[in-house]
């Protein structure tokens, strides 16, 4: 089979990466042969295939008004997107296409594309802009928010919900607006969702007639499932910010007073300030580690050596590869109640949730695993590895994948 994934970054940066490129490795060892398109970045592998990559698009970066305005109406339909993919789709003759992350740099033009060839689109859901403006279902106060399920956007603008800004918010309504007249949606002729969170939040959201599967994110093929001598220290891997919940993880461990414990932040992030005011104003030197952004041998150590790996965040996550890669080390995991979190933060299983943004129960949390016997820690900690060797097995991903791929192409030649 002929595959084109796109995403709009092409080099391991987050979750989405991170099952991007495990996806083009599972798929080329099952022998398909498999074509990328997305943005240029110097951090790319070179692919013959990049000659159709459109330019990088940076947001974040501080333009003139007038140049807001034009990548404005570029990230609701990019045309330059539209024609280099149309190019790579003539030259490669895939069989189907897989998208990603696309809003806002790629866009949803590219479904025009593949409407005009016949070619079906698988379409994997890393975050919820399908379904919310914003992807988070949280409006920029952090309230969970779904008023403009069932194509209401105008609650956008009212909410400020792109970064507190009307002028973000008016592109975002428009966006939506747009692809709700175009039925881009529709034109996506299978949504998979790693989480039956996201599944749920999709189906309600009413913004597809077409099949929505749930299929848990997976590992990669050379996953090492062992288990590893925890040391004494929990762990939170990831960006350091205010939706990921780190300052309640930080106040939570200060008011649990664990003697023989530590806490190690691992990330980079706008909090890193905040929290080390706040370390060395309550002299949590000695307890609490930040040593930035980790990765190689050092990270796999953390994540092999740690007592038990900590997610706190306060907005709806898919499937976080933060909490599976340590299960795979059978390390129990505590975890907000918030997303597909508790999907993989079984109680009793595989760890422990609490109500996110809740310091007082993940102070009772620390303080009763930092009590559980070695038998106990030993039992979770098998419970945790068996859970993650099942769930996350490449294996079986691939095999429900290629069924969906099958599914869809045989749709559209029956069109």
């Amino acid at each position: 089979m002929r595959i084109v994934l796109v995403n709009k970054f092409l080099y391991k940066r987050g979750g989405s990466e991170t099952y991007f490129i495990n996806l083009n490795e599972v798929l080329e060892k099952a022998g398909h042969t498999v074509f990328w398109f997305g943005m240029n970045d110097k951090r790319n592998e070179h692919r013959p295939e990049e000659k159709y990559y459109i330019q990088n698009i940076d947001y974040s970066q501080e333009t003139s008004a007038l140049s807001q305005i034009k990548l404005g109406i570029k990230s609701i339909y990019s045309f330059e997107a539209k024609h280099k993919f149309e190019a790579l789709i003539r030259e490669y003759k895939p069989d189907i296409v897989h998208i990603n992350l696309i809003h806002r740099q790629i866009t949803l033009s590219i479904l025009d594309v593949c409407e005009k060839y016949n070619l079906p689109v698988v379409f994997t859901t890393h975050d919820l802009v399908c379904s919310c403006p914003v992807g988070s279902l949280l409006t920029s106060t952090g309230e969970t928010c779904r008023k403009c399920y069932g194509g209401h956007y105008i609650n956008c603008i009212k909410n400020k919900c792109i970064k507190n800004s009307t002028a973000k918010s008016i592109i975002a309504f428009i966006e939506e607006s747009f692809y709700k007249i175009h039925k881009s949606y529709n034109k996506i002729d299978a949504y998979i969702a790693p989480s039956e969170f996201y599944q749920n939040e999709i189906l309600k959201s009413n913004i597809t007639n077409n099949q929505v599967y749930h299929l848990t994110n997976f590992l990669p093929i050379n996953t090492e499932y062992s288990l590893h001598e925890s040391k004494n220290f929990y762990l939170f891997l990831g960006s350091l910010t205010k939706n990921k919940g780190v300052m309640t993880i930080l106040k939570a461990f200060h008011k649990a007073h664990i003697d023989d414990f530590k806490l190690v932040l691992a990330g980079n992030g706008p909090e890193q300030e905040t929290l080390n005011e706040y370390i060395h104003n309550n002299g949590l030197e000695e307890k609490v580690l930040l040593p930035g952004f980790v990765s190689g041998d050092e990270l796999a150590r953390l994540k092999k050596e740690a007592y038990i790996v900590i997610m706190a965040s306060e907005w709806y996550e898919n499937c976080p590869y933060g909490l599976m890669e340590p299960m795979a080390y059978g390390k129990p995991v505590i975890g907000s109640r918030m997303g597909g979190i508790p999907e993989l933060a079984i109680d009793g299983i595989t760890g422990w949730t609490f109500e996110s943004k809740n310091v007082n129960e993940l102070s009772d949390l620390f303080v009763k695993t930092s009590k559980l016997s070695k038998d106990e820690y030993a039992s979770l900690s098998k419970s945790t590895l068996d859970f993650a060797k099942k769930t996350f097995n490449s294996k079986n991903y691939i095999n429900n994948l290629l069924e969906i791929y099958k599914k869809v192409i045989e749709g559209k030649n029956r069109k």
